[in-house]
């Protein structure tokens, strides 16, 4: 199995947060249908602007129907290498709209909603690994998503760890190395902005 790469934090967070990352080495252990559920029941329960919860996900269980492959053949070849190894392939999409108008929290609240599925996932010993590196137009034509409602934000994958042993070993730095974030002064400002809040000294 491949490390579990828990965060080295410079505060005492959640150890749900330490947990929580996104490996490309998956194990082909199936991920049941009620182990699904609760992520998604989980993700319901994001906040989004006027409770709009514009986020839905299209998903796919490899073995199960076309689904799986159909989101695959959307993916980009770098991330087709290691995701076939996922149990589970998803595509984040977003109702851009709200009574017929945009709205302009979609995105965000969609972020929201899968750090919300993430965390979830990391309590029940899941993974999630979210891909920028889709083909969002082939994607629509694919499931036939109605373009001026709807915008396909990211791939998924789900599932546990797995071994580096079914990895390309050009991805095993990314699995092994030690995760790194910016310090909080970095990007916690105060009454000048690009320096440090004081406060937090």
């Amino acid at each position: 199995m491949a490390p579990i790469k828990e965060a080295k934090t410079n505060q005492p967070v959640h150890e749900l947060i330490k947990k929580r990352w996104s490996p490309r080495s998956f194990s082909s252990e199936k991920i049941l249908k009620e182990e699904l559920k609760t992520l998604f029941e989980a993700m319901s329960w994001a906040a989004s602007a006027r409770n709009a919860q514009p986020w839905q996900i299209i998903v796919g269980s490899k073995g199960e129907n076309q689904t799986y492959q159909k989101i695959y053949d959307c993916l980009d070849q770098w991330n087709q290498k290691w995701a076939i190894n996922a149990p589970v392939l998803g595509v984040v999409v977003a109702k851009k709209n709200i009574e017929d108008q945009l709205n302009p929290s979609y995105a965000y609240d969609c972020g929201a909603a899968m750090a919300t599925l993430a965390i979830q996932a990391a309590s029940q010993d899941i993974y999630i690994h979210q891909m920028g590196g889709i083909n969002a137009q082939k994607t629509m034509e694919t499931f036939e998503i109605p373009a001026a409602e709807y915008e396909v934000l990211c791939g998924i994958a789900i599932g546990r760890l797995g071994g580096l042993e079914h990895l390309d070993s050009y991805y095993h730095p990314m699995e092994t190395s030690s995760r790194q974030r910016n310090a909080i002064a970095s990007f916690v400002f105060g009454d000048k902005w690009g320096a440090p809040n004081e406060e937090l000294l």
